[in-house]
């Protein structure tokens, strides 16, 4: 890594006769303008004279409220060869980033301002307004400068002669926890972190930069400004208004201008693609583009995928999305993933997310996993750690918070000696994120302070935010999880606030689907689903949860909410339907009601009203489920009470599976099998199958065999399972489960096979207790409830599936809920018989299924060659 220069201030004045190199600003299709590095630096040394006229000096402050990038970069410059300390602070519209100015500017020692004129207005209108920024007003615009009248040419300013160690700028954090810190970034600090980045992305003065990223933030400034300043390399940028209004524009100009590198976070993908029409790309080609640096939130894998799935055409490779960690106490960059390489996803179970808990890994996606992008490794010089609460190293796979330290690393937050503290300890700075190391590259699972801890039991919102945009109803970035914490609570509350700005009727479906759909997928209640006009965000795209969680606890929603449970409880029934414990009409309803007021503490209920609107919760869920159990054992799980959240939903289900299903409470039977068949440690197979057809002669040979036997070739085909299994299992009792009559059930039988005598009599045994089960309905149960029951599976327990391939498909929960399933297919008219292995490869090993289907062929030939002789005893 060679670090050329010692201060900005060197960059600039290095590429001073540089005439044909420089920045174009795009501002629209056809408009755009060159500022060459040559004129870049006349133009801000005009600007440092004004600046030094009106009584600036070195290493005073001068705050840059600037929207139009090019004015933005002549008075930043102006600073660096002055010696003074630029503060980027972005203009926002709204109250609260008015208020953020004010703070900063409490915060400097020898402030001064520079805005546009408009931005003037509106500031001065706000403190109008508002008592307490009015008498700070005053003495701020006496050092306000309006920049268009800076602009003005007049005696070329003084250069000064700053130090490496000497601040370069201010970064203040875009405000994600609602107190912005000023990040102090030397020379040196940036100087050390652009060669890095550029070392390792191998740049050169031939690259050419793309950017619609804020100035204002050190993506946009650093990554996509200071950096081909510091490699020579021409730039383009358009200001993100620009891309908000006309997001294709963003790859038309990279396709015109034969870009190579350019960024963007999850939004800005999702945001493209909502506008992008092959149509208008006919002409295009992106095969320039060798890296699209993606950062600043977490990292949508499937959002990577579509986009570059839908540009693949035009030539953009799959290598070029370049996944990246970093943030502003680092400059910018800490993590870059090796050149070339295609982003790397990996799925992780969610039980597995906590501090100091080994992650479980898998390629394919599971249900009870997320997806998470491995983000590289660290830059050279720099180090980073994975630690615990106490700041002790852990091992790979481990997650923890990450720790980095390195010359390009801050010394602190301006003026903020106590947060410096909390931020740095023993030379390490703490950044506040969590993740873990697997194959030498870290991936970042999520920030600690947005942790939910709810039953036992971390999430990560943006988890839950995947989750919910599953659903048709709820688009990507519409929707933000937080949780709120009681004053005595030891647990959080879980939080939905969702884009909406239609009729609040219209709203009532989305909160009872999104409650539902949630503890579906994650066993998680919904306090509140709350519709919000605007989800605050930085200047990155990061969603600033903690926004949202102090208005609720202000009290700034409980309108909507009243309101909304208001409609809900209209739209469920109408009054007269309201039922006392004993006036409930169908038995089944008036214990469901009587079970629901006990539970709930309620003297009366509706018969629509939701459970979860009437004051249930995850532990009431739990109760109510125990007090059912007793009444109508076996028939209603957890789950169920989402899925039939009212009373009468759920009498409704009772009474059409009443017949379905047995009243007897199901323990699901479990085989046991040796070790060697699972894996050992985090290591995992995909799930996959095996296919195999028998020979004519051996169809027609089973065929022959379960005529002698009465039988079906279906029965015979389990007998062997059942024989194979006995062989393999370190317990005499073997059960194999089967898909039931109706869809969605499933039924066991298990058979002690040492009671057992030859294979004729295992056959009969089978036909005896399947007669037996169809009489009395034994032993049925929901499908779901074996998802439910795979958690107390001992170690080394497994549920084997015998079924028929066409069932297989109409089930879709089956694949789920069993470790391996054997499928068999007989077609033309039994002259064919085809088998199917389907297995689990998150527990079971893929050889050792191999195996076990291989020994099922060989016992069957073993069976069908011994039956043309004799009947002979194989069980034992």
């Amino acid at each position: 890594m060679r670090k050329p220069f010692g201060t900005l201030q060197e960059v600039l004045c290095s590429l001073q006769n540089q005439g044909s190199e420089g920045i174009y600003f795009i501002n629209g299709d056809e408009q755009e303008s060159f500022l060459s590095y040559r004129e870049l630096y006349r133009r801000a040394l005009d600007i440092l004279g004004n600046l030094q006229g009106k009584g600036v000096r070195a290493k005073d402050e001068l705050i840059l409220q600037v929207e139009d990038n090019q004015t933005f970069l002549l008075h930043f410059w102006a600073c660096i060869l002055g010696g003074i300390i630029p503060v980027p602070v972005s203009v926002g519209n709204n109250d609260e980033h008015k208020r953020k100015l004010f703070h900063i500017y409490s915060i400097l020692r020898n402030p001064y301002i520079v805005m546009e004129r408009k931005v003037l207005d509106g500031l001065e209108s706000f403190a109008n307004k508002n008592t307490n920024q009015a008498s700070s007003m005053r003495p701020m615009a006496a050092r306000t400068f309006i920049a268009e009248e800076m602009l003005v040419a007049s005696v070329a300013g003084q250069i000064g002669q700053p130090e490496p160690h000497d601040l370069a700028f201010i970064q203040f954090s875009s405000g994600s926890t609602g107190d912005p810190k000023g990040v102090m970034l030397t020379h040196d600090n940036l100087l050390t972190n652009i060669a890095q980045m550029i070392s390792a992305a191998q740049v050169t003065a031939a690259d050419v930069y793309l950017s619609w990223m804020p100035l204002t933030h050190d993506m946009g400034l650093i990554g996509q400004h200071l950096s081909p300043c510091v490699s020579g390399a021409n730039q383009y940028l358009m200001p993100t208004s620009l891309f908000i209004r006309r997001p294709t524009l963003w790859m038309k100009k990279a396709s015109e201008h034969r870009v190579t590198i350019t960024s963007s976070p999850n939004f800005g993908y999702k945001y493209f693609l909502t506008y992008f029409k092959p149509e208008q790309a006919a002409s295009w080609d992106l095969s320039s583009i060798r890296m699209i640096f993606n950062g600043a939130e977490p990292i949508a894998p499937e959002l990577c995928e579509l986009f570059l799935e839908e540009l693949a055409y035009l030539g953009l490779r799959r290598n070029a999305m370049f996944p990246v960690y970093g943030m502003a106490e680092a400059s910018l960059g800490v993590t870059f993933p090796p050149l070339e390489q295609a982003f790397k996803t990996y799925w992780l179970k969610r039980d597995s997310l906590t501090t100091g808990h080994k992650v479980a890994l898998s390629e394919e996606k599971q249900p009870d996993s997320t997806a998470f992008v491995a983000v590289g490794q660290p830059l050279e010089g720099m180090s980073l750690r994975i630690c615990d609460d106490y700041h002790r190293p852990v091992e790979d796979q481990i997650v923890g918070q990450i720790q980095i330290k390195g010359d390009n690393v801050t010394r602190g937050y301006y003026g903020n000696e106590e947060a410096t503290r909390r931020l740095i300890s023993e030379g390490w700075l703490n950044t506040g994120d969590l993740g873990f190391m697997h194959d030498g590259q870290l991936v970042v699972t999520g920030r600690v302070k947005d942790i939910i801890f709810s039953n036992g039991q971390n999430y990560y919102p943006h988890d839950i935010e995947r989750i919910a945009e599953e659903l048709d109803e709820i688009e990507l970035g519409y929707i933000a999880a937080c949780g709120v914490r009681g004053e005595h609570a030891s647990s959080d509350e879980v939080l939905l606030f969702v884009l909406y700005k239609k009729e609040l009727s219209g709203f009532v479906p989305i909160v009872q689907k999104l409650k539902t759909y949630i503890y579906q997928q994650l066993g998680l209640p919904v306090l509140h689903v709350i519709p919000v006009r605007k989800i605050p965000k930085t200047t990155s795209g990061k969603f600033q949860r903690y926004q949202l969680g102090a208005k609720y606890t202000a009290g700034e929603f409980n309108a909507a909410i009243i309101e909304l449970s208001r409609l809900i409880h209209e739209q469920s029934g109408d009054d007269e339907e309201e039922l006392a414990a004993g006036e409930a009409t169908g038995a089944i309803a008036a214990e469901l009601a009587e079970i629901v007021m006990k539970v709930l503490e309620i003297d009366d209920v509706n018969v629509n009203s939701n459970f979860f609107d009437l004051g249930g919760n995850s532990l009431l869920v739990v109760k109510m489920q125990e007090e059912i159990e007793r009444r109508y054992p076996g028939k209603v799980t957890v789950n169920d009470l989402f899925t039939y959240p009212t009373i009468r939903k759920l009498a409704a289900y009772l009474e059409g599976g009443s017949a379905a299903i047995s009243r007897q409470p199901v323990r699901l039977q479990m085989t046991e099998l040796p070790a060697d068949f699972f894996h050992a440690g985090s290591s995992f197979d995909k799930d996959d199958s095996f296919t195999f057809a028998f020979p004519a002669v051996i169809s027609q040979a089973l065929s022959g065999i379960s005529r002698q036997l009465e039988t079906d070739v279906r029965t015979v085909l389990v007998a062997i399972y059942y024989v194979l299994l006995a062989k393999r299992s370190e317990g005499s009792a073997i059960a194999i489960h089967q898909l039931g009559e109706r869809k969605g059930e499933a039924f066991s039988l298990s058979i002690d096979m040492k009671a057992q005598g030859d294979f004729a009599a295992l056959v009969r045994h089978m036909q005896d207790s399947l007669a037996n089960r169809t009489e009395q309905r034994g032993g049925v149960y929901d499908i779901q409830a074996a998802m439910e029951g795979r958690a107390a599976l001992s170690k080394h327990a497994v549920l084997p599936l015998f079924c028929d391939g066409s069932r297989l498909g109409s089930d879709e929960l089956a694949s789920k809920a069993y470790d391996f399933i054997l499928v068999h297919e007989e077609r033309g008219g039994g002259e064919q018989l085809q088998l199917k292995f389907h297995f689990q490869g998150k527990r079971m090993r893929k050889e050792a299924m191999k195996l076990l289907l291989q020994s099922y062929i060989k016992l069957t030939e073993m069976i069908v060659q011994s039956y043309m002789k004799t009947a002979t005893e194989v069980t034992k």
